[in-house]
């Protein structure tokens, strides 16, 4: 694996690692902390969505490489 998925990789692990903490170190009664569960689950769902934007260009970068290869 390229050194960049494996540093974009371990960003997302990082990451949702730290949400999680979070996420179970709140009090989920308050609102507040119900605001603040919703604010970091939408952080994530925009990053799983960066980070899968950049995987599906990627293969497309190398399936345009295969086929001027060919």
């Amino acid at each position: 694996m390229p050194a960049i998925d494996r540093v974009l990789i371990d960003m997302v692990d990082k990451n949702n690692t730290q949400v999680e903490q979070k996420i179970a170190n709140m009090d989920l009664m308050s609102p507040k902390a119900q605001l603040e569960q919703q604010r970091l689950m939408n952080q994530i769902s925009a990053l799983i969505s960066t980070v899968s934007k950049f995987f599906e260009k990627k293969a497309d970068w190398i399936q345009l490489i295969i086929r001027s290869i060919k």
